[in-house]
Formats: C-alpha cells, structure tokens, sequence
C-alpha cells in the first residue's frame, strides 16, 4: 500500500512537471502584443509590403526592402550616442527580452515588444527573406545596433517625432516593422512558414550581438544596392567616420537598381527643381549642358549639379526629381534630360544586396559585416 501510494505522489509531480512546463514556455516567448497607448485611426491603410531603413540609413525599396526609407540621408553617424551598458531590468536584460517602445506609424499605436522579437518584424521588413541566411543574420546584427543606438534604456535618444517611443516603423525615421499578418499577405500561405523560419533563425541566432568600433554601437546604417561601390560617410553627411569607408561591393545581382533611366521633359524638371524652362533652353542653345554634374565623389556619385542657373546637392536633386540614387549620368534628349542610376540608397554602410552576394560566396555574417565596416567587431550586447 506504502508502495502504491509513493508512486502515485511520483506520477501526480511528474505529471504536474509536464502540464506546467508549456505553460511556463508560453509565458517566457509570448511578446505582449497588447497596444500602450493610441488607436488605428478608423481607415488606416494596412502597412505597405515594402520595409526598409531609415532616411538615417537608407534601404531599398520592393521585395522587401523599403523605398527610400532605405536611401536616407541620415541623422549623421554616431548622433546622440552616449553609451551602452546593461540595464538594470533584471534577468530579462541577459534574456535579450529587454522591451522596446515601438510607435507603430501607421496604426497610430505604441507597442511595448521584447527587442529580439520586434527584431524578427525588422528582418522580415528590411530585407528579402528569399536571401541567403547568413546575409540574413548580418541585417539581423545591424538593425539591433541601430535599434540599441536608440533605445533610452541605453543611453540613446529615442523617436524624435514620438517622444514615448524608442523607435517608429517609418522608414525615413527608423526601421521598417511588419506583424504577422502583414507578412502573411505579403509572403502568402505557403512562403510564410519558409520564410518565417529563416527570420527566426536568423535573429535566434545572432541573439544579443551588436557591431561596435572602439567599445561603442557604431552608426548602423545600411542601404539597399551601392551600384559596385559603397559611399564614404564625409560624402553624404559631411562627417568623417573611420567604419563608414567606400569599399568595393562587386556581387550584387540587384539588377532592378541597375541602369534604370529616368526621363523628364523641361516643364516637369522646372516644376520639381523651380527652375525656369526658359533657363534650361537657354543653356541648350549656347551649347551647354542644361543639367550638369558638376562634382563628383570618389565613388562616382554626383555631389553638386547645375540645373539651368542654379546649383544643387547630389542629395538635393535626387529627392526633388525621386532618383533611386545619386550615382548618375546625365543626357540630353529630344524635350529634356534621361538620367540614368545604378544603386538604391545613400551608398552608405553595409549594401544589403552586396551582404547577399557575399554570403552566396561562402562569407558568413561577422565577415560579412566587417567587410562593409571595417575595424569593427562583433560582441554580444552584455559581455562583460
């Protein structure tokens, strides 16, 4: 009887192990997806299938990677950094389960999610999960070091149009963020469950690693396709950063973003440039170039350009005329100018489609980073 009864309490506590273990899995992974504060507003346009970088970053744009949001201009490198050191949240800092507050920009909401789960809703977002895995890995790390860079809890400024956030889902303020039923749709019912693997293996995989130079989070920003070359950081924002250096990308199969020509008639280059037509026919019949670059980077992208009479940045131009990039040749046809862009983004950082093609040559995700910022290292955020 003794025996019976010691081996039921046994099956009774064993049973009770197995019943309580799901339940405690279901706890730890969960992310509260419960919004803070705010409300769709009533009609609000379900996020665009498109994801990609900050105007301070810059991604691409289609298959995932975002339009311009993604050719950003950029907060400058290393803005409003001060540091980064654990904080003192408890267990769940070493977790990676520390929260971020995420204003999510077109549901007008503000979401409280542990980081390595709103890192997977970057990954799918910012880059084309048909990618290689290793390429994926190494978004993975850049957009949790730009995230870090932002996160108050560490130091950083937070979302300058939303106070209460660490980070927004506009592309040309922060990161791009899709939930699950966005990716659904985007992905479809058979691709989503290939795809959602291979973002969750990329994230889980990289858990708590940051790219830093000399201790600190560097600067993480990264675009969609260089057009062979990446940009050197003092050509975009005028700030010399030793890790943000022209390197050369020579494997991007990014072949939307190749040679892609733009035409404009006179009136329509007036109207976006304020320009007078006059002006620009002028230049024509005394022989001269009616849009000219007039200055170039060492990586061939366009820094000053005259239109008729008037000067501009290579930036400049191309957010008034929507050139994918500034790495442009100009010519004139019949009625008005064709330019024509290799590349999507600022140029800066790591090139997204470069990342790929090195990782379908055998580089895995710290090499892959290294070579697109160079002397930095790979560390995961707590070591000591």
């Amino acid at each position: 009887m003794r025996v019976r009864r010691f081996l039921l309490i046994v099956l009774l506590l064993f049973t009770g192990i197995l019943m309580g273990l799901p339940l405690a899995l279901v706890r730890r992974d969960a992310p509260p997806q419960a919004p803070v504060a705010g409300r769709p507003e009533p009609g609000t346009a379900p996020a665009p299938a498109s994801g990609a970088g900050s105007a301070a970053r810059g991604s691409g744009s289609g298959a995932g990677i975002a339009p311009e949001a993604g050719t950003g201009s950029g907060a400058g490198a290393g803005a409003g950094r001060t540091g980064t050191k654990p904080p003192a949240v408890g267990s769940a800092a070493q977790d990676g389960d520390i929260p971020v507050a995420v204003f999510v920009n077109d549901q007008k909401q503000l979401l409280r999610l542990p980081l390595e789960e709103y890192l997977k809703g970057v990954v799918a977002a910012e880059m084309p999960a048909e990618f290689e895995s290793e390429a994926l890995k190494a978004q993975a790390v850049v957009a949790r070091t730009f995230a870090v860079g932002r996160m108050r809890v560490f130091g950083g400024p937070g979302c300058d149009a939303h106070p209460e956030a660490d980070v927004c889902t506009d592309p040309a303020r922060g990161q791009a963020w899709q939930p699950h039923d966005v990716l659904r749709r985007k992905w479809g019912v058979l691709r989503h469950a290939l795809y959602w693997r291979k973002v969750e293996q990329a994230v889980d995989g990289t858990r708590g690693q940051i790219v830093v130079f000399d201790g600190q989070p560097i600067d993480a920003v990264y675009h969609a396709a260089s057009g062979g070359r990446t940009e050197d950081a003092v050509a975009v924002w005028g700030q010399a950063v030793p890790y943000l250096r022209s390197v050369a990308s020579p494997y991007e199969a990014a072949l939307r973003y190749e040679g892609k020509r733009t035409r404009f008639t006179w009136g329509e280059l007036a109207s976006r440039t304020g320009v007078p037509p006059e002006e620009l026919e002028a230049r024509l019949r005394r022989g001269r170039p009616a849009v000219d670059v007039l200055a170039r980077s060492p990586s061939g992208r366009a820094l000053r350009v005259r239109v008729g009479e008037a000067e501009f940045t290579g930036r400049e131009l191309r957010a008034r005329l929507g050139l994918p990039s500034t790495l442009m040749t100009v010519r004139s046809v019949p009625g008005g100018v064709e330019i024509e862009t290799r590349g999507y983004g600022h140029g800066v950082g790591m090139s997204q489609y470069g990342a790929d093609g090195l990782a379908r040559r055998g580089r895995d995700y710290r090499q892959i980073i290294r070579y697109f910022y160079p002397g930095v290292q790979v560390r995961r955020l707590f070591e000591e």
